[in-house]
């Protein structure tokens, strides 16, 4: 009767929790050491952006992903540019950015969480083989905290990265934050409570070669949907001056197999919240393996499904999972509650 209780009094705050206003604190953004998994949905799906408010559904849940990759957040000794950015951690934007004789490789943004904001600290890149890095003067403050639904904030930041007998590259700018809607978002990640932040950032970078000196304008629009301890956006939708993303928070999908997910209503898992032993029920449908993740995007299960359909989760810590059930036509995905 306990563990029953104790299961039921989970799954009514989780049920209470989506529908309530959440608030992001600095332990919400990724630290060193975080490895999350994304996916580049189609640029066909259309997205209504002005959408937004007080206790809003976003339903995302059409998004299809294309590519996937996976975000790696190294302490800077891990990186070519560990000299410059001390107690600072890195990750990787780009493999190469520009044209010609200026393309840069290897391109690093360098993050640092301080008491009140998650701020870009520099960026480092290769030109011509060579590491170069370069400080921001002028940091530029992604997040400041807490973060609350209708909160706004203004800041600047400037940078530069000199280019040995060459000349440098920067850029400086304002952002703009608002947060400008709260509720529920729903992608085929999962459905989590949030807040969605709207940063409009305006910059002019400036690049200075063989002494010939020109800026170009680089401003851009990001849509930002925040869950607690998601470390990144669960979804994030970018209109920018060299063209517009939409990039989620995903489970490994295989992408080659050209397989699709069924809907979760073709399955169920049950005992949901569970104490250790699960039942899949999948119907007609000739089940085959599956793979478990934590909300933090790690597998913590892969293995074939036998013919009695149950999983053992008794090994597992008490948490939410994320289960992609793999079968003859495709797959599905479901949330299972551990709770011991």
């Amino acid at each position: 009767m306990r563990t029953l209780l104790s299961i039921s009094l989970v799954y009514f705050f989780s049920i209470l929790n989506s529908q309530a206003q959440i608030q992001l604190l600095l332990s919400d953004m990724p630290s060193s050491g975080d490895t999350i998994r994304v996916s580049n949905a189609s640029q066909t799906t259309t997205i209504n952006l002005t959408q937004t408010g007080p206790n809003t559904t976003w339903d995302f849940t059409t998004l299809k992903a294309v590519s996937q990759e996976v975000k790696q957040f190294k302490s800077s000794a891990q990186t070519p540019y560990f000299f410059y950015f001390i107690g600072t951690f890195g990750e990787k934007i780009a493999d190469t950015i520009g044209t010609g004789q200026f393309t840069f490789t290897d391109v690093y943004k360098f993050y640092k969480k301080n008491t009140t904001d998650f701020s870009t600290q520099g960026i480092g890149f290769r030109y011509s083989g060579i590491p170069l890095a370069g400080n921001y003067s002028d940091i530029d403050e992604i997040f400041k905290f807490p973060l609350d639904y209708s909160d706004k904030d203004t800041t600047t930041f400037k940078f530069k990265v000199e280019i040995p007998s060459v000349g440098y590259y920067g850029s400086q700018g304002t952002r703009i934050n608002v947060v400008d809607g709260w509720g529920t978002v729903k992608t085929p990640f999962g459905n989590f409570p949030c807040l969605r932040v709207k940063s409009t950032i305006t910059a002019m970078d400036s690049v200075s070669f063989n002494g010939f000196n020109f800026g170009f304008p680089n401003n851009s629009v990001e849509y930002k949907w925040m869950a607690k301890s998601q470390k990144i956006p669960i979804l994030q939708v970018t209109q920018g001056f060299t063209g517009n993303s939409i990039v989620y928070r995903d489970f490994y999908r295989n992408l080659a197999t050209g397989t699709e997910q069924v809907e979760s209503s073709h399955a169920s898992l049950y005992p949901n919240p569970t104490s250790g032993i699960v039942h899949i029920n999948a119907g007609e449908l000739n089940l085959q393996s599956i793979q478990l993740y934590s909300v933090e995007g790690k597998m913590v299960l892969n293995q074939s499904i036998s013919n009695e359909n149950k999983l053992d989760l008794k090994a597992l810590g008490n948490g939410i999972y994320f289960a992609t059930i793999w079968h003859s036509k495709g797959f599905f995905v479901e949330k299972i509650i551990v709770n011991h």
